[in-house]
């Protein structure tokens, strides 16, 4: 129970000795404490003064069992409070502002404490007064030691009486042969709330709540056992309450029981039987329904006659959809919920007590046409695809059904609702939140019919139901021709667009709602007017009139007798007129305009032309990395009688798509003619609807005929001749942006309207809500740059892309001129353009190329009637392969795109890098941490594009500090990615000049590089500070024509550049595979030498298998594998009879092609093996508060997503950032998948990108296959500081990751730079992502490209070259010993017999041995590890066959381990006892767990005995032993074979040491932490070695290592033949 701060209490205590005070008397002070309490007796009035100290009261009470009032009264604006207090502690308080009081306590004869709290050093006068009540309520204290008992039936009566709240607690006991469910009831007089709640180990399991006078849980399930109930509230001691629990009925299988008020204690629906049960408006019944067997549509209805709301929700609680009754009574139904198999989560709230009945019915498989509920919200909304249809249901009016579809070019749609009889269903229509339309059909079923022209965007239709069916819906799109247009075209609400009217000047229009406008645009009169205009009927519209830049209304005059009919006198000549016709009602309108300057003409006549347009494939790649050109031809025929002239016209329904044909053909009377034409198709291209590509042929006098044919991008289709990989028109390819600030261009200020972030214009940065606007509107909107450079360049285009700030259609520009001026004040127009609303970046190019010092953007017109007006970039593109004078040529400069990717030391800010390559030579420090030896940069350029570059910059910070600098570097490069392989250059000595300049590094020859890396091993150690960088400089080489800049036009994010630029003709490539190879070993298709095969693989469908035999002086196979599709194939090479050959990816292959070798057997026969490997997916996605607005789209196309899983070749796991996966295992079963999204992805507040990176490639790094990570985040990252372990991890697992950008807005360029680094450096893509369509197309494009055939070419190359075996070494972290595993110890046995005092290149044997020992000492061994050590014939008589222990086992102290060195020496006559010492060896090292036991020695057992029983023995003991015996100075081979059976047979080595070194190295290697090498895939063991010894040989493929060091260390490393591994351990401290 929840005690108030000031409390009654009362003790029982022995009362001191001292003077009882009377009825109405005063406190005796002191009485600060219990011993000095004023004493009081039974009832009592006592005054007091509470003033900087408690008042304390000894009252003695003679009464057994009755209740008592406890009050104190102060003033009304001080808090006061009085407590009561027994032996045992306390038992009652209250405290408030003027009084509190506790009532109904109940006390037993004796003494209490009453204490009467204090107020501060202020006077607080109060009264305390003591009296029984004349009736009894709950007694007080009933907390959980002293709650009340209640029992069935028998009603408990209480009062909430404590000053502020109150908690009363009850407790029922249950027999242990009940089986009822039980109505618990609580009611009192009153509107003050009260709760009751069921309590189970101290926490609330129930609670309801209600201020209405009655509350209750009905129906409650309660163990045998003891229950506590609690009754909470406000005090309000005059208002009694009734507490009352009845057993109302038996519990039973289909009837609900109390407590599911959460998911946790949903009750079980059975989806067969249904369920029964009551509940109440406080009551929320909560219940699980377990669906089994195929993914279907259900309907969960609830009935009776106080049903309410029904919800669909997620365990979480969160609300899916819902719905309720139509009417009283009425059922509430969820209509078409897809549910798979799983659990799934209902609500139900019920008005009264009435009973009610839960049930479900199976309506089948959904077809794609069907509607999957919850659609119920914007973000949920469903896919509708162009040209198909949606089924759907709107049975109550709580349900509202969205859709969404993607325009991708203007286009002319109809969008057609088809209602059941009995349905009225309003239809709207938006553009990122602009309504567009909003209509209803004016009758109740009728059809809804809208001829609309919409641009491109997202689009969303929700449908609202004003009249309910139980019948279905059917909503559908159709494209109409390209060229014509209605005359009254949707939308065309608003000036911005108008539609032009016939010739005849005469149309008539149908409004879709009452008094929605209808904008048209008149021709240009040339006459003197009057303008003459007629709308009939007349009482159907008013209209209006505009220039276009004000209201011209005013000036019509209504034409006397002609209703409707208005004229103009004097309109304006040679300017078009917009016209408004408001109408007021639904009906159709009529429109006529005439007068001089306004003539009618005819309506043009189509020409008596046949047009066809035929394509050679109605199908293309989708999601491919190149160009495409689907080639055709337009078949014209003339059946009339004079020869025609033509104007071409092609238009496609996506901005990505192209016809190209000519702009005129002639066609003789009679005769037919053939025009070649092509569609071209820009990279990446996405699937889904068909596109659809339409011709025009036009004639002189308007008339057309025109065609068209649906092209469509499919995953599984082949390119259709693939060429150039650039989506920049070939004019502006490599073209530097020179209005871009990075390269010197400024801004010149504005004249017209409030600019906000202008320079926004020139960063290359387009997010989402972020960018340039003005407001208010003032067209035209003029910008102005100065250009980049000092003297006039040459400018060949401009390149817009519309995505920024409160991105609006209608704030878009429409019509826009490019002006260029050569001295900033005379300008030229030099392009007239229109820009399309799609979010991508648009390029325009110039006739011919025009020199300028200045240019302007001149907005004329927006796509609509908006307020502001917005734009993401600018760019003014010079002529390619010409730079401005001065050109920056430091790509490394942050403006200019460049970045660090990662850095060592590291520090943990985002901004550092950036800092790092800046020149305001600001100087920061980082702290070194354990493990940092080295330091490490690795610098990427725009857009993670390849460089060709000449040198290298460093300048030191200011105030540089010498003994923290870097000294020297080691230069390498890369092209794949941030990984490597790198290419290494040379050496950087960073010298430094008297001036404190730093020389430079100059390239050998233009070099690329896609990344630089910098590292060099460090001097200081942790936790010194190494001083980076002032500024870090790349520079790139000079433009020229073989050359363009990696700053230059490529592509929008593209990290593609002049690197591929030169590496393409741009021809269209034909692809032409061969016939398909067999698909088993015994089908085989032999594979001849140096002969190319083109075949493709498809996971699950296609495998081939080929035949290679290998020549008599064959020992190499070199096989390559070509192709854009070759890091989605896979190779294994198998010998005739079935065993697999090692195969090893060969170094330095060049980027689309991969060589592999395999060392074989002449004359033999082998078996390769071809395939597309299983695909393994995680999908990590950010659950932070900036991705509240995405994540939906995330949930909606996963839902997608999990439709497309291929059971037993894809493996999928969900992976919220920062959390664990939302599936216990790798899952390929999609309707586990849909369950997952549907009930558990949601926001938590998690943004921790690397984390993810790193979490979702440790789930991914024993998987079998193509593995790869689709990453869902705005990268505005928590886990920046894992960067140091994240990219190891990628290394290591080689995830593909597809990095897509959701609406990044705060630091946008770092986000790019962070997401092109992760998914360059693994083969993988980035995309930047705003909408719900471009969500749904990175998950198509990830799936598209993992999935697809793979197409490849492949060769084999028979060699007689040798190949190495690979090798791996694993070395101490430099400076530093290695601690052996825990419960290790080392044992050493060291000759120090008479033979060791024999001299070697003049020194004694036993000297060099001593220096050796004093190394390991020093060096080897880490100081603490357990070590004994035993000498062989120490001297003396007794001594000379036996050994003598030296050195007890004990941890390592390298000056006592020392000190003992120092005295050895190799007495005469001295024997070499090897069996006794390793005899003895065995209790030296009886406490380890694990013994490594070196033997040093310089000859043979001396002795008698048997080394090799002696060996065996140590093997007998069942410790784990290796037994490593160093052979000093032996020249007897037959010995050194000997020892080296001993060592094998003690799972050791034999080391031979010739001389000093040798002995060194060979003590070194032999006392050190061992590794074992395993093959990955078996955990077959494939050899073992010793930190810091000699490399160990092994077969090409991937193995584990495991180092058996404190702590044990395991990694994975793959080797290749010839391979050298260097595995380097951390360092420690």
């Amino acid at each position: 129970m929840v005690r108030l701060v000031l409390t009654v209490v009362l003790v029982a205590s022995a009362l001191p000795a001292a003077e009882t005070v009377a009825q109405g008397s005063t406190e005796l002070e002191p009485n600060d404490d219990r011993e000095s309490a004023t004493p009081v007796m039974g009832a009592f009035e006592v005054a007091g003064d509470a003033s900087a100290s408690d008042d304390w009261f000894a009252w003695s009470v003679d009464d057994d069992g009755r209740s008592w009032t406890i009050a104190v009264e102060g003033p009304t604006d001080r808090a006061i409070g009085v407590e009561v207090f027994d032996v045992d502690g306390p038992l009652d308080g209250a405290r408030a502002e003027g009084g509190a009081a506790v009532r109904d306590l109940v006390l037993g004869p004796g003494s209490h404490f009453v204490r009467v709290q204090s107020g501060g050093a202020d006077p607080l006068p109060y009264t305390l007064q003591a009296e029984p009540q004349d009736q009894a309520f709950d007694a007080e204290p009933n907390d959980d030691d002293n709650a009340q008992p209640i029992a069935d039936g028998v009603p408990a009566v209480g009062r909430m009486g404590r000053t502020g709240s109150d908690e009363d607690l009850y407790q029922l006991d249950v027999p242990s042969d009940d089986a009822m469910l039980r109505d618990v009831r609580l009611t009192w007089p009153t509107t003050t709330q009260r709760m009751l709640c069921l309590l189970e180990a101290g926490r609330q399991l129930v609670c309801h709540k209600d201020d209405d006078g009655d509350v209750d849980i009905l129906d409650l399930a309660l163990e045998p056992g003891s229950h506590l109930f609690e009754v909470s509230g406000a005090s309000d001691p005059g208002a009694p309450y009734t507490l009352t629990v009845d057993a109302a009925r038996p519990a039973e299988p289909g009837y609900e029981a109390e407590p599911n008020d959460t998911p946790q204690t949903a009750a079980a629906f059975d989806l067969e039987l249904g369920i029964e049960g009551r509940g109440s408006a406080q009551d929320p019944d909560l219940f699980r329904a377990t669906v089994s067997g195929e993914t279907q549509l259900w309907r969960i209805a609830a009935s009776g006659p106080s049903v309410g709301r029904l919800s669909w929700i997620r365990p979480a609680g969160e609300e899916l959809t819902f719905g309720r009754p139509e009417a009283s009574g009425a059922p509430a139904v969820l209509d078409d919920l897809l549910l798979p198999p799983g659990d799934h989560y209902f609500r139900l709230y019920n008005s009264d007590e009435a009973a009610y009945t839960l049930s479900a019915t199976p309506l089948g498989a959904p077809d794609d046409h069907v509607e999957r509920e919850p659609n119920s919200t914007v973000e949920l909304a469903e896919p509708l695809v162009i040209g198909e249809r949606r089924v759907g249901r709107l049975a109550t009016s709580d349900d509202i059904d969205h859709y969404r579809f993607t325009v991708s070019a203007p286009e002319r749609l109809r969008l057609r609702l088809g209602q059941p009889a009995d349905a009225d269903i309003q239809l709207v229509l938006q553009n990122r939140g602009h309504t567009i339309v909003q209509t209803t059909a004016g009758e109740v079923g009728a059809t809804i019919d809208l001829d609309l022209l919409l641009q491109p965007g997202d689009h969303l239709v929700r449908l609202v139901p004003y009249a309910v069916s139980e019948e279905t819906y059917e909503l559908s799109t159709e494209r109409l021709d390209a060229f014509d247009r209605a005359v009254d075209q949707e939308p065309n609400d608003e000036l911005a667009a108008a539609r032009p009217v016939p010739a005849s000047l005469r149309w008539h229009g149908s409004p879709y709602k009452s008094f929605e406008p209808d904008w048209y645009v008149l021709p240009a009169g040339d006459g003197p007017g009057p303008l003459r205009i007629s709308v009939s009927p007349e009482a159907m519209a008013t209209i209006q009139v505009s220039d276009g830049v004000e209201d011209i209304s005013p000036r019509l005059v209504p034409v006397p007798d002609e209703p409707g009919t208005y004229e103009l006198p004097d309109p304006p000549v040679g300017t078009p007129l917009y016209l408004n016709v408001l109408a007021r009602t639904l009906a159709r309108y009529d429109v006529e305009v005439s007068g001089p300057g306004w003539e009618p003409l005819a309506d043009p006549v189509a020409p008596a032309v046949s047009l066809d347009l035929e394509l050679e494939t109605d199908t293309v790649a989708a999601y491919w990395p190149q160009r495409q050109r689907v080639a055709g031809r337009l078949v014209l025929g003339n059946d009339g009688a004079v020869d025609q002239e033509l104007e071409l016209r092609g238009v496609t329904t996506h901005h990505a798509w192209a016809l190209d044909l000519p702009d005129r053909v002639s066609v003789a009377a009679g005769a037919s003619t053939e025009v070649p034409i092509g569609v071209e198709v820009q990279p990446d291209v996405w699937a889904g609807e068909p596109v659809r590509v339409a011709a025009a042929a036009t004639a002189p006098d308007g008339g057309r005929t025109a065609a068209s044919v649906d092209v469509q991008a499919r995953p599984e289709a082949a390119p259709v001749a693939p060429s150039t990989l650039f989506p920049v028109p070939a004019a502006l390819l490599g073209g530097l942006n020179v209005a871009s600030t990075g390269l010197g261009a400024v801004p010149v200020e504005p004249n017209q309207g409030s600019v906000q972030d202008e320079e926004m214009l020139y960063d290359d940065v387009t997010p989402d809500g972020v960018g340039m606007w003005v407001s208010p509107l003032e067209l035209p909107q003029e910008f102005v740059v100065d250009l980049a450079g000092d003297a006039p360049i040459p400018i060949v285009g401009t390149m817009l892309h519309p995505q920024a700030e409160r991105y609006d259609l209608r704030s878009v520009p429409a019509t826009f001129e490019l002006l260029l001026s050569s001295d900033g004040s005379t300008w030229a127009t030099a392009l007239t353009g229109e820009l399309s609303p799609a979010p991508t970046e648009q390029s325009f190019v110039l006739a011919e190329p025009v020199s300028a010092t200045h240019a302007m953007l001149r907005i004329v017109s927006l796509h609509g009637s908006a307020a502001t007006t917005t734009l993401g970039e600018w760019k003014v593109i010079a002529q390619p392969g010409v730079a401005p004078d001065p050109m920056p040529s430091d790509l490394a400069e942050p403006s200019r795109g460049g970045h660090v990717v990662r850095f060592r030391p590291f520090f943990d800010r985002l901004e550092f890098g950036a800092r790092i390559l800046d020149d305001d030579l600001t100087r920061d420090e980082v702290t070194m941490r354990e493990g940092d030896d080295r330091f490490e940069l690795v610098l990427g350029f725009k857009d993670a594009r390849a460089a060709q570059l000449i040198g290298l910059g460093w300048q030191d910070p200011a105030g540089s500090v010498p003994g923290s600098r870097v000294e020297r570097l080691d230069v390498e490069v890369a092209l794949d990615g941030a990984m490597g392989p790198w290419q290494a250059i040379g050496e950087w000595a960073l010298e430094r000049g008297a001036d404190g300049s730093v020389e430079g590094f100059e390239f050998e020859s233009p070099t690329w590089a896609r990344y630089v890396r910098l590292s060099s091993p460090l001097e200081q150690r942790p936790p010194d500070r190494i001083e980076m960088p002032g500024a870090l400089e790349a520079h790139e080489r000079p433009a020229s024509d073989d050359y363009r800049s990696v700053l230059g036009e490529w592509g929008y994010t593209s990290a593609l550049g002049p690197y591929e630029w030169t590496r393409v003709d741009g021809e269209p490539t034909v692809v032409t595979l061969d016939e398909d190879a067999g698909d088993t070993r015994d089908e085989a298709t032999p594979l001849l030498p140096a002969t190319e095969r083109t075949d493709s693989v498809e996971a699950g469908t296609d495998v081939d298998w080929y035949e290679i035999e290998a020549g008599a002086d064959t020992a190499t196979l070199e096989l390559t594998l070509a192709g854009i599709d070759v890091a989605n194939v896979r190779l294994a090479l198998f010998e005739s009879e079935g065993d697999a050959v090692a195969v090893s990816q060969a170094p330095g292959s060049d980027p689309g092609t991969v060589r592999f070798l395999a060392a074989v057997e002449p004359g033999s026969r082998y078996l390769l093996r071809v395939e597309q490997p299983p695909l393994n997916t995680v999908i990590a996605y950010d659950t932070s508060d900036s991705m509240v607005p995405y994540l939906p789209f995330v949930r909606q196309a996963l839902r997608a997503f999990t439709r497309e899983v291929v059971p037993g070749m894809d493996a999928v796991q969900l992976l919220p950032f920062e959390e664990a996966p939302l599936l216990p295992t790798w899952q390929d079963q999609p309707d586990v998948l849909l369950d997952a999204v549907n009930n558990h992805v949601r926001v938590t507040r998690s943004s921790g990108a690397e984390a993810a990176l790193k979490s979702a490639s440790e789930l991914l790094a024993d998987r079998d296959g193509t593995r790869a990570i689709l990453l869902l985040t705005d990268a505005e990252t928590s886990s920046y500081g894992l960067t140091p372990v994240l990219w190891p991890t990628l290394a290591e697992v080689e995830p593909v990751i597809f990095a897509v950008n959701l609406g990044a807005t705060s630091s946008p360029a770092s986000a790019r730079d962070l997401m092109q680094g992760w998914a360059q450096a693994t083969g993988g893509h980035y995309v930047y992502a705003s909408t719900h369509a471009a969500v749904d197309r990175a998950f198509e494009r990830m799936t598209t490209w993992l999935r697809r055939p793979a197409i490849y070419e492949l060769r084999v190359d028979p060699t007689d070259a040798i190949l190495e075996p690979a090798r791996l070494e694993v070395v101490a972290p430099p400076g530093q010993a290695v601690a052996l595993a825990r419960d290790t110890a080392i044992g050493i046995i060291v000759d120090t017999s008479g033979s060791m005092r024999k001299r070697l290149d003049g020194e004694r044997r036993i000297n060099i041995a001593k220096d050796s020992l004093r190394a390991l000492f020093r060096k080897s061994i880490a100081p603490g590890t357990p070590v004994a050590v035993r000498s062989l014939g120490p001297g003396g008589k007794k001594w000379r066959c036996r050994s003598r222990l030296e050195i007890p086992l004990a941890p390592l102290e390298p000056k006592e381990a020392l000190a003992w060195v120092k005295k050895v020496n190799a007495p005469k006559r001295a024997g070499t006892p090897l069996v006794d010492a390793l005899g003895k060896i065995r209790g030296d090292l009886k406490a380890a767990a694990d013994r490594i036991v070196v033997v040093i020695t310089d000859g043979n057992e001396s002795c008698g005995g048997d080394p090799l029983a002696a060996v065996e023995a140590l093997e007998a003991d069942g410790i784990r032993t290796t037994l490593n015996i160093v052979g000093f100075a032996l020249d007897d081979e037959d010995l050194k074979t000997e020892m080296a059976g001993w060592a094998e047979r003690g799972n050791g080595r034999y080391f031979d040491a010739t001389g000093a070194d040798d002995l060194a190295a060979a003590i070194r290697d032999a006392t050190a932490a061992p590794f074992e090498v395993y093959v990955a895939a078996t955990d077959e063991l494939a050899g073992s070695g010793t930190v810091g010894g000699t490399a160990i040989e092994l077969d090409p493929g991937r193995y584990r290592v495991e180092v058996m060091t404190e702590p044990s260390m395991v990694y994975d490393v793959d080797v290749g033949w010839g391979e050298v591994e260097r595995l380097e351990l951390p360092a420690t401290q």
